[in-house]
């Protein structure tokens, strides 16, 4: 992954589908790592993800899950306890952190992906 650091708290990443990436955050307010993966605009990811949701929960632990009506995109979020401001935990939150990332994004793919197979299995051919 190519990114360019910034000063927010939180960095996107594509996650290879139109609308969605994931979005790594740190919160030093609430002492709090965490990934969330953000849909945009594609209320019917959020729900396919959702109907999976015991098995997802069950790869990564409890997750938070958000769909508010109104809103324009909707998020699953996984976040740990972590304080980024102390310098002595430094090298174990990082490390914490991009094995949290990675996992995240590994079964969240892998979702994304079986709803893309179910759709696909969906279209009907006309000959």
């Amino acid at each position: 992954w190519k990114i360019s650091p910034k000063t927010q708290h939180w960095q996107y990443l594509p996650i290879g589908k139109r609308g969605v990436s994931i979005m790594i955050s740190v919160n030093t307010q609430e002492k709090l790592i965490g990934a969330d993966l953000i849909i945009n605009y594609d209320e019917s990811i959020y729900n396919s993800l959702y109907s999976h949701k015991d098995e997802i929960e069950k790869e990564l632990g409890t997750l938070e899950w958000v769909n508010k009506q109104r809103n324009k995109s909707c998020r699953i979020r996984k976040s740990v306890s972590g304080d980024i401001t102390d310098a002595s935990k430094y090298e174990e939150l990082i490390e914490k952190h991009i094995e949290l990332v990675i996992n995240f994004k590994e079964i969240m793919s892998k979702f994304l992906q079986q709803k893309l197979i179910r759709q696909m299995g969906n279209i009907r051919t006309v000959n």
